[in-house]
């Protein structure tokens, strides 16, 4: 028995243990999600991304999902992709909203957006996440999802526990006798709390009730007692005797003599308090951010496009600023999220203190702020509000707990009506000047329309890119490296080619830095190594004595926790391959991660597979982390051989390299020969193999093979 019971068992006339109204299973748990993708990649890294802070079910059809959902109440959140073959992720997440209480996400591309939004503000759906999506927003909004999922579970609970406790006997009733004033009323029920004198007299009793609830309860009376309508479920806050107001719910059934006159009126009550307080927390939290206390995603979209009409109808300008944080996620790295969060609300505070008096804020992204600004005049002002923020509202140290941190932000500005007419176009291309003016001095861009088009031509190749890699459009070509001492082909680097049906050949500038942006690197990168493998074995069965196969390895491909699971998996069906390839990486990737990065090379080692860096020389460049490297070999950066003939200072730089390399037994490859006289100079300093058009340019598989028969004669240079 508790000491002092609640108010709301009070109401029930009966004291009750208090019992846990947190979902099944601990709340220490981590919440259970389901995601829905029909890409195994794409899967695979969502797993990746949310496993730790969630426990996550997964599955690639919807049918399944569907019969997951059901048959697992404690299913927290669903993360659904957009497009799936047979059913659309919003036609699940609708079809999912009849059988389970589970909160849904929809994760879409661009092209998808005005149809989500809409699902957004008609509630289907709790909230969406483009591709591709940042990890840091994406794992934020499903926490805000499971908390979203927690608060409803808790309000059907006490929901439930109140109707069980109206069917108690005598649990929180009064009997009014009208003639005589007279009051009955459970003993321990809310009614006591309010003192007997309130009770005894109804004008007392009045009394106690909140100012603003007064006219409502007599007219829901009067209504009942003359007309004979229903008296059900009235909310009032009624004030105890500690002086305290609380919310209650009456109803409430009268008596009426053979005159027709009102003689005696039952009811009972309840303490919505708490019930009150939940459905308050949740309308909250579907407009505003929990950390910040800015308005959230979903909120300022429907607000923005209010403004949109309202701009439309007064022939207004309006300003759509977004902010955001440089370098926020070192800040988490170092100090830990605790500090970030501090962090994040210290600048939201400032934020709103700067803030015009009609702008509206709101937290867009895990590091991002957006600013809606109303009724612009000129153009300058807008961006003069954006140089006070940088320059004066966020440039003086935030002191989080014991560290003082300087802030610095990249804003970029998009305007109604010249950039955009819709919400979402509008936030689209002030992403757009944002994530541009990242790589400018300057602090701040206006959107440019000219971004439209690039914009478009980026979303447009994504498209194609996944469609290559599902149609087999993508092809490998080798370049040969030649060892200096005989002229054989001792290596090939394999190098990936994109055949488009509609342009032929696409440079690999154009998609290579698509494919890692957009995570389709993973799937590429593993088809890459897979067709180098037969590659091998295929060399191999025409009698040649195949060559080295190169493959480059890309930083998120590395990052991968499953990196080494994965490279078993591929290489499973072509085991003689593994005694040919190696893994080139740049010297930026290892230093991502060293320590983790060193075990997971020594594991590739292990397995009969050799190891380079690549581009040597641009990076780090020390004898001490190269020692502690499991490495065969370093391929020097073509910036070097370039000009080695002609400046002293590159000649230095590269016989420095080579002499490096050889003090810890590792070969040097140079790449980027294009001439004979810089072949005879690597000769002379003892470089062991060389790369470049001197001795070939990349070629197909069947080309190369033609070229393995024997040694290949490297040009000598033209004597003066």
């Amino acid at each position: 028995m508790l000491d002092s019971p609640r108010p709301w068992m009070l109401f029930y006339g009966v004291e009750m243990a208090s019992e846990s109204v947190a979902p099944r299973g601990s709340s220490s748990r981590p919440p259970r999600v389901l995601v829905v993708d029909d890409e195994p990649q794409v899967l695979v890294a969502l797993q990746d991304l949310l496993e730790g802070e969630f426990e996550v079910k997964a599955t690639d059809r919807p049918e399944q999902a569907l019969r997951v959902a059901e048959s697992d109440p404690e299913i927290a959140v669903v993360l659904s992709d957009q497009r799936m073959p047979g059913m659309t992720g919003d036609e699940l997440l609708s079809r999912l909203s009849h059988q389970s209480h589970a909160t849904r996400i929809l994760c879409t591309g661009y092209a998808d957006l005005q149809g989500v939004v809409r699902s957004v503000n008609e509630g289907k759906i709790f909230a969406y996440v483009t591709k591709p999506w940042d990890g840091v927003d994406l794992r934020l909004k499903m926490h805000h999802a499971a908390d979203y999922f927690r608060l409803n579970h808790e309000l059907r609970v006490s929901e439930e526990r109140l109707r069980l406790a109206f069917l108690a006997a005598n649990a929180g009733l009064f009997d009014w006798n009208l003639e005589t004033g007279e009051t009955l009323y459970s003993p321990a029920s809310a009614l006591d709390q309010l003192g007997k004198t309130a009770v005894d007299d109804f004008a007392a009793l009045e009394e106690r009730i909140h100012p603003e609830d007064r006219a409502r309860l007599r007219e829901a009376l009067n209504i009942h007692l003359d007309r004979r309508e229903p008296l059900r479920n009235v909310e009032v806050r009624a004030r105890f005797s500690s002086g305290d107001y609380r919310w209650f719910e009456i109803s409430a059934q009268a008596a009426w003599n053979a005159a027709g006159k009102a003689v005696r009126l039952v009811g009972a009550t309840s303490d919505i308090t708490e019930r009150k307080e939940q459905h308050t927390r949740l309308e909250y939290l579907t407009r505003h951010d929990e950390l910040t206390g800015l308005a959230n995603r979903t909120h300022f979209t429907a607000l923005l496009e209010r403004e949109l009409a309202v701009a439309a109808t007064r022939e207004e300008k309006l300003a759509l600023v977004a902010m955001d944080v440089v370098r926020f996620r070192h800040v988490n790295e170092t100090l830990g999220p605790a500090a970030g969060d501090n962090l994040l609300r210290e600048v939201a505070r400032r934020l709103t203190a700067s803030a015009p008096p009609n702008a509206t804020l709101a937290r867009f992204h895990s590091d991002s702020f957006l600013a809606l600004l109303p009724s612009v005049q000129q153009e300058s002002d807008v961006a003069q509000w954006v140089e006070q923020v940088a320059q004066s509202a966020l440039s003086a140290p935030h002191a989080i707990g014991d560290t003082e941190l300087q802030v610095a932000v990249k804003s970029g500005i998009a305007l109604y009506p010249s950039d955009a007419t819709s919400a979402e176009a509008l936030i689209a291309n002030v992403e757009a000047a944002v994530k541009k003016s990242k790589h400018a001095a300057q602090p701040y861009l206006f959107y440019a329309p000219s971004m439209n088009g690039q914009v478009a031509e980026k979303l447009r190749l994504e498209t194609k890119l996944r469609r290559a890699l599902a149609n087999e459009e993508f092809l490998l070509y080798y370049q040969p490296k030649v060892e200096l001492k005989t002229g054989l082909i001792r290596g090939v680097e394999a190098l990936i080619r994109w055949r488009d049906p509609d342009v032929g050949l696409v440079p690999p500038g154009k998609f290579i830095p698509l494919l890692e942006e957009t995570s389709l690197i993973l799937p590429v990168g593993r088809w890459v190594i897979e067709r180098a493998a037969k590659q091998y074995r295929e060399w191999l069965g025409q009698g040649l004595t195949a060559p080295r196969i190169a493959v480059n390895v890309s930083a998120l491909q590395l990052a991968q926790r499953d990196f080494i699971s994965s490279l078993d998996s591929t290489l499973a069906a072509y085991p003689e391959a593994t005694a040919g390839l190696d893994i080139e990486l740049t010297e930026s990737v290892l230093m991502d991660d060293l320590s983790g990065n060193i075990e997971k090379l020594r594991a590739v080692k292990s397995r009969g597979l050799q190891v380079s860096i690549d581009d040597f020389g641009t990076g780090y460049s020390s004898l001490g982390y190269l020692s502690r490297l499991p490495l065969d070999a370093l391929k020097v950066d073509r910036s070097f051989i370039d000009n080695m003939a002609e400046d002293p200072q590159q000649m230095s730089i590269v016989t420095a390299i080579i002499s490096l390399a050889h003090s810890i037994d590792l070969k040097v490859i140079a790449e980027g020969v294009e001439t004979a006289q810089q072949a005879q100079l690597l000769r002379l300093l003892r470089c062991d193999q060389i790369q470049g058009y001197l001795i070939a340019r990349p070629e197909p598989a069947e080309t190369v093979a033609k070229l393995l028969s024997g040694p290949m004669q490297i040009p000598a240079p033209q004597r003066g």
